[in-house]
């Protein structure tokens, strides 16, 4: 019986704990993605510039 609570309790602190790193990651890729698309804009500027 306390082994059962015990369990039930750890499993919901974790889902607690994976959603909220769920969420992080949501908005680190959303960052990565904005960070990438930069990154993009700056290495592709120059060799437009190369090829004229």
């Amino acid at each position: 019986m306390c082994a059962g609570a015990g369990t039930g309790m750890v499993s919901a602190s974790r889902m607690a704990r994976l959603r909220m790193l769920g969420m992080l990651d949501d908005a680190i890729c959303e960052r990565a993605v904005d960070i990438i698309d930069r990154l993009h804009w700056v290495v592709s500027a120059p060799r437009a510039c190369l090829r004229r």
